[in-house]
């Protein structure tokens, strides 16, 4: 052990720091592998699986995403309007081809992509705000059940979910103008993420795009220095759907006119359940028993009953809600500790700007409702009022031994919690 090692470690709050990491990849990377096996398969998944491979025995490259509205395997597959773009089952037949045309294999190799991809995300939280922030961010989105959810299933919504990490890491690089390089880099690539998730599930387009649009115009006088940048990330978003479009006007554009009739037949009001940016961030896992409070509380108290898990449900809404609030707060004083804290309530005010453009962006374009799932563009940036409170009181932490004491109890309670995690997941 090195000198710089020894010295960091007399620390006894990094040593419990330090301690809390360790349990947390354990646990959680014991809670994927475990989980993986035993996920309820549920319609959608048995659809996209149906629709995959009949892509891959095609032999052709997918231009087509999943099915707008739910139909049964077989019945829908020739007359049901699909995604424009097939950036989902081009990953989904890429890693059933690695697999060696074995789902089990290809659903193991999808949950490392999707651990890869939020592994990075929390060395970037690592990189750029230290040690204990990466720490807060492994745990708040490790254990998180939407997350599991989407590292241990094939499904399309999941993609949108495990691609917000990545947007967030441009967004932020974008904002935080360090690095002029960067910020360029982040102009070019937003759009095209955003692009792909959109091919994943379309509800991108009435939620993370448009934020992002209006974002832009809102900060027109910094936009206007990278509108080059921005030209081409339009274009090579352009180019994404460039086989969607080549393929439609061979086939008289045959999916877009079912498309529009599918939009046609859409006649509810269309209001989003856009409360889910204050529930993605707690132990909330009842998506498909509904997201409604009533549907919630079944879940919790149904068969087998997760009282423990409804009271923590509970607590962790207002924890989140407490953050958001002083998320507010500070955006309105201004009063950051550094540049940091400051492009993170930047990178709030956009989730709070999501908040009317989706909104209006659902209402305008007729989308459904849908559920939490359909904002799942917005998972990652939903973490943000969380980061900033930790971001603010982290040398409070450092330099208390009795608090970092309590949280290391806290966590280790919270640890206990994960095989009521695993135990859900096998029936959602």
């Amino acid at each position: 052990m090195t000198n710089n090692l020894k010295t960091y470690f007399k620390n006894k709050t990094n040593l419990i720091l330090f301690s809390i990491f360790i349990i947390a990849i354990i646990l959680s990377l014991f809670l994927n592998i475990y989980t993986l096996p035993k996920r309820h398969i549920h319609n959608d998944q048995v659809i996209a699986t149906y629709d995959m491979l009949k892509h891959y025995e095609s032999g052709k490259l997918p231009t087509t995403g999943p099915r707008f509205i739910g139909t049964t395997a077989i019945a829908g597959y020739e007359n049901t309007a699909r995604l424009p773009g097939g950036a989902f089952y081009i990953i989904m037949t890429l890693f059933y081809k690695i697999s060696g045309e074995n789902l089990d294999t290809a659903r193991a190799i999808n949950m490392i992509f999707s651990l890869f991809i939020i592994f990075l995300f929390v060395f970037w939280i690592y990189k750029k705000f230290g040690f204990f922030m990466s720490v807060i961010a492994y745990v708040f989105i490790f254990f998180n059940g939407y997350t599991l959810k989407a590292t241990t299933d094939f499904w399309n919504p999941s993609l949108v979910l495990i691609l917000s990490f990545i947007l967030y890491i441009l967004l932020y690089k974008y904002i935080a103008g360090y690095n002029d390089k960067n910020k360029k880099l982040s102009a070019i690539f937003l759009f095209p993420i955003l692009a792909v998730m959109g091919q994943s599930h379309f509800a991108t387009f009435f939620s993370m795009t448009p934020t992002l649009i209006v974002y832009l115009i809102i900060r027109f006088k910094n936009t206007k220095k990278y509108l080059l940048y921005w030209a081409l990330g339009i274009f090579i978003s352009f180019l994404l759907y460039l086989p969607y479009l080549i393929t439609e006007i061979q086939n008289n554009f045959n999916n877009t006119i079912m498309i529009l009739s599918t939009r046609d037949s859409l006649n509810k009001f269309p209001f989003p359940q856009i409360y889910a940016i204050l529930f993605y961030p707690t132990n909330e896992m009842s998506t498909y028993f509904g997201s409604r409070l009533n549907s919630i509380l079944h879940f919790w108290l149904s068969e087998p009953p997760y009282i423990y898990g409804l009271i923590f449900l509970f607590v962790s809404v207002i924890f989140s809600l407490f953050c958001f609030i002083k998320a507010i707060i500070l955006l309105i004083k201004k009063n950051y500790i550094d540049e940091k804290e400051k492009s993170l309530s930047e990178m709030f005010f956009i989730l709070l700007l999501s908040i009317p453009v989706t909104i209006l962006s659902f209402i305008i374009f007729k989308s459904k409702s849908g559920t939490f799932w359909y904002l799942y563009s917005l998972f990652a940036l939903s973490f943000t009022p969380i980061f900033l409170f930790f971001y603010r009181i982290q040398n409070k932490i450092i330099n208390n031994i009795r608090l970092s004491s309590y949280i290391y109890r806290s966590f280790v309670k919270y640890f206990r919690y994960d095989w009521r995690i695993i135990q859900i997941c096998e029936y959602v």
